[in-house]
């Protein structure tokens, strides 16, 4: 004797079918099919419960909530048994915000922020637990300039990059350089940075304090990658002068556009000035205060420091030696100089002005 078919008529069919294709959810889906085989009269209770993996008792409940209730009751589903989070939605807001401020550096901090501010007392396994469950990760910030006006980075990339272009009465058609350029000092003071050790035992290094140092400046070409790398004795403005004129003399037909910070001796070069008559192709366009993070030749300076970490030098020649390398590898290969730049808004502002109007590179 063959078993009975289960056969329901409702007039939700259309319903169940749009559902059936437009819903994501898994659950949803298994509940809707149930309901379609139902409809159909084809199948019978063991056959829905093996398709849908479920035991024919809940296939029948199922079918009753479908039967009273339509689709609406089908798909409504009763949240789990458990118990009260320890903390509620509001204070977990809370939190959520303060991790995106980096309000806290320890479990104990936020331990003691809960009871203070909320009069929660909470264990440190269950501060740990929340900072994970609303995804805090432990990392190191990163820092900006008491100083820096709100909203100075972004204004700086967003706006007014045609204005500051077509302030500097480049003629159309001339051959354009565009650099960013900086200076950092480099000195006999060591440079400590982590290195591999084995398990259980710190490394030792031998470090000095000796205050005798020099300047090292840079200017990479935002287009290329290409660079310009000057030792100095001191940072004046007639050692941006002499660096810039440098930088000029890699090309004396081309107008060069220098991206700098604010700097007292980062002056433009005066025209009226006979020293500075050899520059007049240069031109110069300036970061907003305290805004150091706008310049990609930062990334170079930690790459040099890298260079000669955890090494003590006897003198500034030696240190030029430990430099040498790599700044020989920044020459030889300048797309790992490019690649601190990136397709970023430097590069697609520069290349979206100058496209059309000067020949680039």
């Amino acid at each position: 004797m063959s078993r009975k078919r289960t056969e329901i008529i409702s007039p939700d069919a259309e319903e169940v079918e749009r559902l059936l294709h437009a819903t994501t959810d898994a659950r949803e889906k298994e509940r809707l099919i149930v309901a379609r085989m139902a409809m159909s009269g084809q199948h019978t209770l063991a056959m829905m419960a093996q398709v849908s993996g479920r035991s024919r008792s809940t296939i029948q409940v199922w079918l009753e909530r479908f039967r009273e209730g339509g689709v609406e009751a089908l798909l409504e589903r009763s949240t789990a048994p458990g118990s009260t989070p320890s903390l509620d939605f509001e204070v977990q807001a809370q939190m959520v915000g303060k991790i995106k401020d980096g309000a806290w550096r320890t479990a104990r901090e936020l331990r003691m922020w809960l009871e203070q501010s909320h009069n929660i007392k909470l264990s440190l396994a269950g501060c740990y637990y929340w900072l994970g469950k609303l995804l805090g990760r432990l990392k190191a910030p990163r820092p900006v300039h008491a100083k820096q006006a709100a909203g100075a980075v972004i204004d700086f990339k967003m706006s007014g990059w045609e204005e500051r272009l077509n302030s500097l009465d480049i003629p159309a058609g001339a051959p354009v350089r565009f650099w960013v350029m900086d200076e950092s000092r480099f000195g006999l003071h060591t440079v400590v940075r982590r290195c591999w050790g084995p398990p259980g035992i710190r490394v030792v290094k031998p470090v000095q304090q000796r205050f005798e140092w020099e300047y090292l400046y840079c200017a990479i070409n935002i287009m290329t990658g290409e660079p310009v790398f000057y030792h100095m004795p001191e940072v004046t403005s007639e050692a941006v002068r002499l660096f810039l004129g440098g930088v000029a003399a890699g090309d004396p037909d081309a107008h060069h556009v220098v991206l700098w910070d604010g700097a007292g001796f980062h002056q433009p070069p005066d025209p009226g000035d006979p020293e500075w008559a050899a520059l007049a192709k240069v031109h110069v366009l300036k970061l907003p205060p305290y805004c150091p993070e706008l310049n990609p030749v930062e990334k170079a300076w930690d790459q040099l420091k890298d260079a000669v970490c955890n090494r003590v030098f006897k003198t500034i020649e030696d240190l030029r030696q430990g430099l040498l390398p790599k700044l020989q590898e920044f020459w030889e290969n300048p797309l790992g100089l490019s690649s601190l730049i990136g397709n970023n808004w430097l590069r697609q502002k520069v290349s979206k002005y100058l496209a059309g109007h000067y020949t680039c590179f």
